[in-house]
């Protein structure tokens, strides 16, 4: 099943549709998912929701946001981040760089997305920023692709 971004998806079975495929292809060595922003946590939530497997979910503020969590939640263990799509790369660095320094994880650290980079910048900015991703120790998941290529 492709699923396509429905801009308008937090009142709707698409939300459902996406924290279904997002955990058929969660890692089974994954207990914690990771978040930010409100598309984001939405799927986190359904994610917990829905699964039949426990989940602890850690929302991780935004700059100038409040922070609820503290770093005792996130134990040195894979985990994974959870969001709609790459828009131009910053958010998942922020995270990658928070969860590597602050919370001290060294572990494989997956990506789940159902889309690739969807803000337009030039190939060359985008092989940047996908190289900056994957210098941490991270594999990025992207479904659809996923999907595509039956294998990840």
């Amino acid at each position: 099943m492709r699923v396509s971004y429905n801009i308008s998806f937090y009142h709707t079975k698409s939300l459902r549709d996406f924290a279904k495929l997002y955990l058929e292809y969660l890692p089974t060595e994954v207990n914690t998912i990771v978040s930010t922003g409100s598309s984001g946590c939405s799927i986190a939530a359904a994610m917990l929701c829905l699964s039949n497997r426990p989940l602890k979910h850690v929302y991780i503020s935004k700059v100038r946001e409040y922070r609820h969590a503290d770093k005792s939640q996130i134990k040195n263990q894979p985990i994974a981040i959870v969001d709609d799509f790459f828009c131009s790369g910053k958010t998942i660095l922020r995270l990658l760089k928070t969860l590597t320094t602050e919370y001290k994880i060294n572990k494989k650290i997956y990506i789940l997305v159902t889309s690739g980079f969807i803000k337009p910048i030039d190939d060359i900015a985008m092989a940047t920023i996908k190289d900056e991703i994957l210098a941490y120790n991270c594999k990025i998941l992207n479904i659809n692709e996923v999907e595509e290529n039956d294998t990840y």
